[in-house]
């Protein structure tokens, strides 16, 4: 048999011969595979990932929220990756839905186990997904190696790795697309449409970029918490609410809440302690607003209260787990500091070249929380090389104020978001990629 690799030797100096065809047909079984549908995966969206041979999901560790592990489905958002294309051809992200950041391999060697980062756009967060046996997929890292199971073990809790391609069962996977908005309880149970307390998170998605409603009860008011999406969220433009929910519309896709009178913290002081128990030794979240710190004040049971394995917090509340009962407080005072977020976007991307010019209009728009002093630089290649350039210096730019009115054909320009609160070194918060396409030919 001729394998991939060695083909070109296989075939060198081959006369044309049924010999030569029949190399032929098995060159072309090596090339890559368009996986439009290749395991459940059926175009760009959001996705549970199964192992076939374990069974459980594709699950971005809660506690570090860097590390990608396997665990039993539970329905979570960090169980929820939305697979967005790369610009390169069959390559895309994997973003995951709990805090957008982005899957990654840490290199080539085999064993080396994968993790998710913020995102930057290099080979090593762009994946294929490759034909596997019984129609499941690879999924495979552009630097080259598979996304596996070490030794197909079914535990909670294993660390995803890279390995060299084998197309064993340990390798193959299952995409199971989650659509609509989703909607998160206060234990992150399910997908469904049903209302929530008036205390829930609510997600909500544009996805195909029209207008989504998502049910809710929105007669005390609605406050957009965390954006998700690369597609700015401003209210009265991409989102609102009305009578008969949320809506959120051109790329929007943000969680929200319904509170009672006047936002108070969830409909709680944020003075007020909050008493949070994992009674049966599972992981439990209990409704606080976070996103001024949580501290431990009061330990009340046996097992370990230990920030970070036991108890800790995220967007969407306080949790605690094995056996952990404790009282808490959130808001000021705390001493956790609000973490440095931010999001770009651009419309429209691509612009159109009208007939008889060069050059389009984009309007870049871009957003920030927790950040005192940002930039924005473009970069784009060039005949001289790769020419970078200052092109904004505000915490935010909305509407149609920023413009780049020289986005030309067959060039990518990249806007990047920059953090620079800290000092001159600055911390990427986000980018995107602009580019240009001809108008129609009368």
């Amino acid at each position: 048999m001729i394998g991939c690799r060695n083909f070109d030797d296989s075939i060198r100096g081959a006369a044309l011969s049924i010999a030569g065809v029949a190399a032929g047909i098995v060159w072309a079984l090596c090339l890559p595979y368009n996986a439009s549908a290749q395991g459940g995966f059926d175009g760009p969206g959001w996705y549970e990932i199964a192992n076939l041979k374990s069974g459980k999901v594709l699950d971005m560790d809660r506690n570090d929220q860097t590390s990608v592990i396997q665990y039993s489905s539970q329905g979570t958002d960090n169980q929820v990756w939305e697979i967005q294309p790369s610009g390169e051809p069959g390559l895309y992200y994997l973003r995951n839905a709990m805090n957008g950041s982005v899957l990654e391999a840490d290199g080539t060697r085999n064993s080396t186990p994968v993790r998710t980062a913020r995102f930057d756009g290099g080979a090593n967060q762009q994946w294929r997904f490759d034909t596997g046996k019984d129609g499941n997929a690879l999924i495979v890292s552009r630097l080259g190696k598979a996304l596996d199971i070490p030794g197909g073990t079914s535990a909670d809790g294993a660390r995803v790795q890279i390995y060299d391609i084998d197309g064993d069962s340990n390798q193959r996977f299952i995409f199971r697309k989650v659509s609509g908005g989703r909607r998160y309880g206060r234990s992150g149970e399910g997908f469904g449409g049903d209302r929530r307390s008036d205390n829930a998170a609510i997600t909500c998605a544009s996805d195909d970029g029209r207008r989504v409603y998502c049910d809710a009860d929105t007669r005390r008011g609605v406050r957009l918490v965390r954006q998700i999406s690369g597609s700015p969220c401003q209210e009265g433009s991409t989102w609102g609410y009305d009578a008969r929910g949320i809506w959120v519309d051109r790329g929007c896709r943000a969680e929200f809440v319904v509170s009672g009178e006047g936002f108070g913290g969830y409909g709680r002081p944020d003075s007020a302690a909050i008493t949070c128990a994992s009674d049966d030794g599972r992981r439990v979240y209990c409704d606080a607003d976070t996103r001024r710190g949580v501290r431990l004040v009061r330990q009340m049971s046996g097992s370990a209260c230990q920030e970070g394995s036991t108890w800790g917090y995220d967007a969407r509340g306080i949790w605690v787990d094995r056996g952990c009962r404790a009282e808490f407080v959130s808001g000021e005072g705390t001493g956790q500091p609000e973490q440095a977020w931010g999001t770009i976007a651009a419309d429209p991307n691509p612009c159109r070249i009208e007939r008889g010019r060069s050059e389009c209009t984009s309007y870049i728009t871009w957003s920030t929380r927790g950040v005192t002093q940002a930039r924005v630089y473009v970069t784009n290649d060039s005949q001289r090389g790769t020419q970078q350039k200052e092109f904004g210096s505000s915490t935010a730019c909305e509407s149609s104020r920023c413009s780049a009115p020289w986005i030309a054909r067959g060039k990518a320009y990249q806007f990047t978001l920059v953090d620079f609160s800290s000092g001159r070194r600055g911390q990427v918060l986000a980018s995107v990629t602009v580019t240009a396409t001809e108008g129609r030919r009368r």
